[in-house]
């Protein structure tokens, strides 16, 4: 990442944006609120999937959270602290370690836990 940049936003091919605001609203949010990571809510329309985790069951892996079902219907907006995001992301350069590659990010995000990579 270069210096001069103050995030870095990952999208997956399979994510479409359409609302043509969400990276500028993404940027000034996470600067703003001093955010180091910031994902926007991303949805299959009709459906109860998303590119976020609520919760997490004893097991380690996905757990509905109670407002998920709120959260994903749009009953419920807000900033949420999530155990899982994909998808869609906006990282700050003061998570991004220097010298740290594109390749090694991607990896972490595999991880999952950011302070952990």
């Amino acid at each position: 990442m270069k210096a001069s940049n103050d995030f870095l936003f990952m999208l997956d091919g399979d994510v479409q944006l359409i609302v043509p605001e969400t990276l500028r609203l993404l940027v000034q949010t996470a600067a703003t609120a001093k955010l180091g990571v910031l994902a926007p809510l991303v949805t299959m329309g009709g459906k109860l999937f998303s590119n976020f985790w609520g919760a997490l069951g004893a097991n380690g892996y996905y757990a509905r959270s109670e407002d998920y079902v709120e959260i994903v219907d749009g009953k419920r907006v807000g900033i949420w602290n999530v155990p899982f995001i994909n998808g869609a992301l906006l990282i700050s350069k003061e998570k991004v370690r220097p010298k740290m590659t594109l390749k090694y990010i991607c990896v972490c995000l595999a991880g999952v836990l950011w302070e952990e990579c």
